[in-house]
């Protein structure tokens, strides 16, 4: 069977316009001239999920699957496989990644919703604007035939944009303004050239079976490619809709790139984000003499939106995805691997024998070739630090989650500061761009986004002041004058970040306890979505559906412990004073065989929210009252010794 496939590619190759012609007087339509009969009567697997439709400037992913997709079609090739034999077919790694997925993705179609909502008047140039980089296939085509604007409605119709950022989205761009052009401002070539990093393509096979012709473009692998969408600076508006002629910086990965020791070494943005194999691939099964290549990379795209990738896998069916939850699953496994390299964490014990105060010291240093949380404003990474005594009860937490997926200690209103101290658990380290209106509130609006109220994300290594960047990527707000946010002294790049942690001696009542500390990393945080989820649309309620269904919507990228012990410290929490469960979330056992006279708990403001006299009993059952959050409670025995432990209530 093979060999006559082979028989047929050849043919069609040596009378490519005789057979187009036949096949249109065969009755065919237009679309499918450049397919032999046999493709279309006996599709590989899967190709009709996969667009096969073309317009002026490009091909659907489908017409590309026969030669880059699943390499079992062709079990006698080589083709599209490692050494291993893993599948590294550019459409099998890539069809779940969030590229392929850019014009379905249910939050971004939630979110443009919400943006014409709160401006009406600006439905259909906030959607233009929108389709740009989400439905680029399409998009440009309507900017081609001058047919703008270019709407959700339009996106949602064409199965040429709902391709995502497709094979062609980027294999048929020019370098045209390359490093100096951006939001969405792309040349794509008229001709139907795929350009590509090999010198020398074999191109009378793609363009017999496809229309597209293969051609060497030097620009491919670079970041001036990436830097076309992702740095993307919106006009600003103010609290009336009307236009304040100022712009805003809503996300310059590319310049926080060149900003680091990563540009300096010539590492692209490709280099850590698809994967390089070390070994040469044979890139298509036909001609069957292609020679192989190298470098290859793999079209798995991994970025850091874990949350958003099992989303996707937990609504195939409702969303109408091209891809299966295996192959979701891949791309996931990639991008956990992806976040968990980015970032190195460190906790010391700074405690000085004879002091009141423990003092530690929790040290984030990015490894990633940006600022770490980075891209869509949403992200944020916060610390969480617990100490629990032997015993397990917590003595103190900071950055704690509840049920909802907030962050406990997180202002409501407004955004909560950069820290060099964190003294009390209602306090917590959190890394985020905080976007402000034209009035200085906190605002998720993109479109009334008028200045930067907080940039406190971790920079990369060697990103400097003086970098002429910087005016696009500053650091702004408290952590600008932290004396280790990304410095050592007076030299600038470490790419890193220190908080203290002060704890008194008589809070942890114990000499004895163990430090965990992780980051977490949010993509799609709860109180981000609290402005969209006060609108009402299809596609914000779909959206705030499957939000809500999704248990994890944090996750953990870095975590470490320490075992304390000190000797100099006495052991003066009575150990018959015993609390559980702990976190709570309804009832409360408090237990001491010396009696219990009474006990009073605190907020972590210091503010007594209950007292309850039990009268020398040994047990205590209570319902704490207030709402979700850290507490101290402090037990008073019947023969007047003190004893004070922490509890969370859930």
């Amino acid at each position: 069977m093979r060999r006559i496939f082979t028989l047929i590619i050849l043919a069609v190759s040596i009378s490519g316009l005789l057979y187009s012609f036949l096949w249109n007087e065969r009755g065919k339509s237009d679309e499918y001239r450049y397919h032999p009969d046999n493709y279309m009567a006996a599709p590989p697997p899967d190709i009709q999920e996969l667009p096969y439709e073309t317009n002026t400037l490009f091909s659907g992913s489908g017409n590309c699957i026969l030669c880059h997709g699943d390499p079992s079609q062709f079990p006698d090739s080589e083709a599209n496989l490692d050494a291993g034999g893993n599948d590294v077919s550019p459409i099998t790694t890539w069809r779940a990644t969030m590229m392929a997925n850019a014009a379905k993705d249910p939050f971004w179609r939630a979110k443009v919703s919400h943006e014409g909502l709160v401006n009406p008047g600006l439905k259909d140039e906030i959607e233009n604007v929108c389709t740009t980089c989400h439905g680029p296939n399409g998009h440009f085509e309507a900017v081609h035939l001058g047919q703008l604007p270019y709407t959700m409605a339009d996106l949602k119709a064409d199965p040429m944009a709902l391709d995502g950022v497709s094979c062609m989205s980027c294999h048929t761009m020019t370098n045209d303004g390359f490093g100096s052009t951006f939001s969405g401002n792309i040349t794509y070539d008229v001709n139907k050239f795929a350009f590509g990093p090999y010198p020398s393509p074999n191109t009378m096979m793609m363009y017999n079976m496809t229309g597209v012709t293969p051609a060497y473009g030097s620009h491919i692998p670079s970041s001036e490619m990436c830097a076309k969408c992702h740095t993307l600076i919106t006009s600003s508006l103010d609290d009336e809709g009307q236009p304040t002629g100022e712009s805003f910086v809503e996300q310059a990965v590319y310049h926080e790139w060149l900003n680091s020791i990563y540009e300096q070494e010539g590492t692209s943005c490709i280099d850590c984000h698809m994967k390089t194999l070390d070994e040469s691939v044979v890139v298509s099964p036909l001609p069957s003499n292609l020679a192989a290549r190298s470098p290859f990379s793999k079209h798995t795209v991994a970025g850091g939106n874990v949350f958003m990738l099992n989303l996707l896998k937990n609504n195939i069916i409702e969303l109408d995805l091209n891809a299966t939850s295996a192959q979701f699953q891949s791309v996931i496994e990639e991008t956990q691997s992806m976040l968990q390299s980015a970032l190195e964490l460190n906790v010391y014990d700074n405690y000085v024998p004879g002091e009141d105060t423990v003092t530690l010291t929790v040290e984030l240093v990015n490894k990633a070739g940006h600022k770490l949380p980075s891209g869509y404003p949403s992200r944020k990474m916060h610390i969480e630090l617990l100490i629990v005594n032997y015993s397990g009860d917590t003595l103190f937490h900071s950055g704690a989650i509840d049920s909802e997926g907030r962050i406990i200690g997180e202002s409501d209103d407004t955004f909560e500061p950069h820290y060099t101290q964190i003294v009390s658990d209602d306090q917590v380290q959190i890394y985020e761009l905080a976007m402000g209106d034209v009035n200085g509130n906190l605002t998720t609006v993109l479109e009334y986004a008028y200045q930067p109220l907080k940039d406190n994300r971790i920079p990369p290594a060697g990103f400097v002041n003086s970098h002429p960047s910087i005016d696009t990527i500053p650091i702004v707000g408290a952590a600008y004058s932290d004396p280790d946010f990304n410095r050592n002294g007076q030299t600038e790049g470490t790419g890193s970040d220190r908080v203290d942690y002060k704890i008194a001696l008589d809070i942890l009542q114990t000499n004895a306890f163990v430090v965990y500390a992780k980051v977490h990393y949010m993509s799609v945080p709860r109180k981000w979505l609290d402005e969209m989820f006060a609108y009402n649309s299809d596609d914000i309620d779909q959206f705030k559906s499957m939000y809500d269904f999704i248990d994890t919507k944090n996750y953990v990228i870095a975590e470490t412990e320490l075992n304390i012990i000190y000797d100099d410290v006495a052991e003066y929490a009575f150990s018959d004073f015993v609390l559980f469960p702990n976190p709570v979330t309804d009832r409360l056992n408090i237990r001491s065989e010396s009696g219990i006279q009474s006990i009073e708990i605190y907020d972590t403001a210091g503010r007594l929210t209950e007292k309850i006299d039990a009268g020398g009993k040994a047990n205590l059952v209570i319902t704490p009252g207030g709402p979700a959050g850290n507490y101290h409670i402090k037990l008073i025995t019947k023969d007047g010794r003190e004893g004070v432990k922490q509890f969370i209530k859930r």
